[in-house]
């Protein structure tokens, strides 16, 4: 549900803004409460399309099964969590050569506490593509022996146009959770309407100590819009 306001005056610096609500509940066979979901969201465009958000949640999740989200951390047990986060996002005109964007938030996570960040930056130059970087941070905090961590998740995009119907697209991420380094590379021909030829490279690496192998693939994908 949400509710946007349109700014009558002239010398208003939004072009407009609106409440945001969200309300979902998922339920387990046998129909008893696994998770639920409320959060509240107010969104800022303004004129000069920048955007700005402020938003808080509330969760209730029933957990199955004991899971751990550190590495060196005792498992949580299987049991009922509510907790509650809120946070702010903003970014700038995306229609310009550079922009940017940043987030944080931060509260609780089941049993403990949790601090995000992000942050991006994104060269363009039209009609040839971009070039952009992505910086996620996750600080988790869990008391007595459940562990905590620190999560960096690095992400550098490319995307670089030929034609109006050839394009390629590659980013390379690195996560310090699993020490993983991937790489995806994807060329795209439109050669009619919805049909599309992909050639695809993927390739992961463990980092710990030196790269090693863990998965390289490259494959060929055929869409074709055929009408009857």
């Amino acid at each position: 549900m949400s509710c946007k306001t349109y700014p009558k005056s002239s010398s208003s610096l939004f072009n407009r803004h609106w409440l945001q609500a969200i309300n979902s509940v998922i339920l387990i066979p046998g129909g008893s409460l696994n998770e639920t979901l409320h959060s509240l969201t107010y969104n800022f465009f303004l004129k000069d399309r920048r955007f700005f958000q402020v938003w808080s949640r509330l969760e209730q999740i029933h957990l199955l099964f004991p899971t751990t989200f550190v590495s060196d951390g005792e498992p949580l047990p299987a049991d009922d969590y509510t907790f509650v986060q809120a946070g702010a996002f903003f970014d700038t005109d995306t229609r310009k050569p550079w922009y940017f964007l940043v987030g944080a938030s931060g509260g609780q996570f089941y049993n403990g506490n949790i601090v995000s960040g992000q942050t991006g930056v994104t060269y363009r130059v039209m009609p040839y593509g971009s070039l952009g970087f992505r910086l996620n941070y996750n600080h988790l905090d869990f008391p007595d022996d459940y562990g905590r961590a620190e999560i960096i998740n690095m992400t550098a995009r490319l995307d670089f146009t030929f034609t109006r119907n050839v394009f390629w697209t590659s980013f390379v991420q690195y996560n310090t959770q699993r020490e993983i380094f991937n790489i995806n590379s994807r060329f795209q021909w439109r050669f009619a309407p919805l049909s599309d030829l992909f050639l695809v490279y993927t390739d992961s690496y463990d980092t710990p100590g030196q790269f090693r192998d863990r998965v390289r693939t490259l494959v060929l994908k055929l869409n074709y819009w055929w009408t009857i």
